[in-house]
């Protein structure tokens, strides 16, 4: 091989962010770059071809826009690398992570290595996850790599002789990649001390950005639940990773569209879907369990989903009707915790809600603002009102919200104050 590293990165519309990514690898020894430009019609493809003049190891490939795993999959077909790796175009990588993954690949003969990774918020701030506890459970199950896609490289031939590629669908590419990779190889070994540098913000441009009115996203964790079950869903820990993939796919669904039209139209179409999903392990099990304090939304579903294919049902009225229901339980003194898009629709829609003191927001963003006749304030306003009650009002991952503010009314004093959901 030419190289001993080809690192493949999809770019659509990533003028903002490429030279950052492409920076973190110029300087790095024996790599190949290969930039897949997936039709952007920004200045993306000037500025990479402004880096293609300078560094002989860069190679651009221009496609029409199809996505990711089809970008991704074009690069692998066109390396030269005796790996692959991967890089989004708003990530970046320590500057010797590539090479210390080869060494240590190419020392103990793996098909995969795969080193640490860092997040790094919107707001500056940085997270370290050290990897190497997950190594001992992925030695004794391979199929726990799914998680450490980005953070690895491939050995070329071991992919294209597995014909192990991207699937060209909606979300989890990735996820489904390292997954059927992960199995097949001979061999993973991990490396500690380098990392991927994860960027957690909100690109316009990203996958993840993109509409998930589209089923498809739905179709893509629904091959994902298979896969596992394919493998040994009766574990706990499949059991959990279904319910965690059905419920934040449920939760962003509803929460982005719940009191729109298209969210009207488009929850009959996935009735099936979900229904295959959760049918997918016995009922009872962890995964019903996990549901709920994952996903309440979702465990509305499952309770009442005779009535909601009722084609004359109105979703949003239920989730009305569930917290009017929960504020005349705790009648006045009360203030919601979290101003969520459902909470404004519902506010929106139906005006003042009695007894309720005001908002609780973390966000710098909400804070201060006024949803209908209700202020949006920071925690620390507890210590001046005179609250008895807060109502969780936010739809992700409830159980991990419940434990931070019970956590802070514990340290502030509060812990007088009951915390309810609203679901």
């Amino acid at each position: 091989m030419k190289y001993q590293v080809s690192v493949i990165i999809p770019v659509f519309n990533g003028e903002k962010f490429i030279k950052s990514a492409l920076n973190c690898l110029v300087f790095q020894k024996n790599l190949e770059i290969i930039c897949v430009d997936d039709g952007s019609i920004d200045g993306t493809k000037n500025i990479l071809y402004d880096y293609k003049k300078n560094f002989q190891n860069l190679q651009v490939i221009e496609i029409k826009h199809h996505g990711l795993g089809y970008a991704r999959n074009t690069g692998i077909k066109k390396s030269l690398g005796e790996y692959v790796g991967f890089l989004d175009c708003d990530d970046l990588v320590d500057t010797d992570f590539f090479n210390k993954l080869y060494s240590k690949a190419r020392d103990s003969d793996s098909d995969i290595a795969y080193g640490d990774l860092k997040v790094v918020s919107a707001r500056g701030g940085s997270s370290d996850f050290d990897l190497e506890k997950y190594y001992k459970i992925i030695k004794k199950d391979k199929s726990f790599f799914y998680r450490n896609f980005s953070t690895a490289i491939y050995r070329t031939s071991f992919l294209i002789k597995n014909n192990i590629y991207f699937k060209n669908i909606f979300v989890s590419e990735d996820i489904l990649f390292a997954h059927y990779a992960a199995r097949a190889s001979n061999k993973l070994v991990y490396v500690p001390g380098v990392s991927y540098i994860y960027n957690k913000f909100i690109n316009e441009n990203s996958i993840s950005s993109v509409s998930c009115i589209d089923t498809s996203c739905l179709k893509s964790y629904y091959e994902l639940i298979l896969a596992f079950n394919r493998e040994n869903l009766d574990k706990l820990d499949y059991q959990y990773e279904c319910a965690e993939i059905i419920g934040t796919w449920f939760n962003h669904f509803v929460s982005l569209y719940v009191n729109s039209f298209d969210f009207q139209k488009s929850l009959y179409k996935v009735f099936d879907l979900l229904y295959c999903m959760h049918s997918l392990v016995r009922k009872g099990s962890k995964y019903y369990r996990t549901l709920r304090s994952i996903s309440p939304l979702m465990s509305i579903y499952l309770r009442k989903k005779k009535i909601i294919k009722n084609k004359d049902f109105n979703f949003f009225e239920l989730l009305c009707m569930d917290l009017k229901k929960n504020v005349l339980l705790v009648k006045d003194n009360f203030m919601f915790w979290g101003a969520s898009n459902f909470l404004i629709s519902y506010i929106s829609a139906n005006g003042s809600v009695s007894g309720c003191l005001g908002i609780i927001d973390i966000s710098d963003k909400m804070i201060g603002k006024k949803i209908g006749d209700l202020k949006v304030y920071s925690p620390s306003v507890l210590l001046k009102k005179k609250v008895t009650n807060l109502l969780i009002s936010v739809v992700h991952h409830q159980e991990n919200i419940l434990i931070f503010i019970r956590k802070y009314l514990k340290n502030n004093g509060l812990s007088n104050i009951k915390v309810l959901s609203v679901f």
